[in-house]
């Protein structure tokens, strides 16, 4: 990783290092000390990278970084709406030729974006 790196003492007399990367991802800023390196949350997140190692930044806390939520793709919504609407479909075919492929396939479509809302969160 191609980065700018500052020394900084922590406000318990550690050293440490603030670890500035190039390439903007997740977290614009790591700190690395003894424990390994960790993300760090900026109370400005507009400040440019110049005006930070400018500015003599300092550590004022340490605390866990809050957990991200794991969100479903569209992708993987649409492969649950679509396969139910499929079974629903074939099953349909089976039991009632066309028009039963049809009420299959809607009432199938349905059940899959009822699961899919059901279990989004979980």
């Amino acid at each position: 990783m191609q980065a700018t790196v500052v020394p900084v003492t922590l406000p318990d007399g550690q050293k440490a290092q603030l670890i500035i990367p190039q390439k903007r991802d997740s977290h614009p800023v790591y700190v690395r000390d003894q424990e390994g390196m960790h993300p760090v949350a900026l109370q400005d997140r507009n400040v440019s990278r110049d005006q930070f190692v400018r500015s003599n930044p300092t550590v004022v806390e340490r605390r866990a970084e809050p957990q991200h939520k794991n969100k479903r793709s569209w992708e993987k919504e649409a492969l649950i709406i679509g396969g139910g609407a499929g079974a629903g479909a074939g099953i349909g075919a089976i039991a009632g030729g066309k028009k039963g492929a049809a009420i299959g396939g809607a009432s199938g479509g349905v059940a899959g974006l009822l699961y899919d809302l059901a279990t989004r969160n979980k």
